[in-house]
């Protein structure tokens, strides 16, 4: 839902709202989601040490998308961030241990 934030004001040509909602709304959760994965006890660290945190290729591609030269690089940028965001949700929620019995179980 919040990602339309950031559409809407892209194609609105609201450039400094779209590029404050891109932070907050796109990059921020994305920091969060690879810290879950990379680094869980920093979680919650936001963009402090993640040249630390992350490893290099990981990070390298985190960097590109973080800076945006010109208006027109944000919706490209936006677009892999988005996409990258719901690759690891797919696989955190692929990877997240079961807790409880099985549906189909009727012991």
């Amino acid at each position: 839902m919040s990602q339309n934030f950031v559409r809407k004001a892209i194609l609105r040509g609201h450039e400094v709202e779209a590029l404050a909602a891109y932070r907050g709304y796109t990059l921020k959760p994305l920091v969060e989601l690879l810290r879950m994965r990379y680094r869980p006890a920093r979680w919650d660290f936001g963009m402090r040490h993640l040249e630390r945190d992350l490893p290099g290729p990981v990070h390298d591609e985190l960097r590109e998308l973080m800076f945006v030269g010109e208006s027109v690089d944000l919706a490209p940028r936006h677009a892999k961030a988005v996409e990258w965001g719901d690759r690891l949700l797919t696989s955190a929620a692929a990877e997240r241990p079961r807790v409880g019995p099985d549906p189909g179980d009727h012991a």
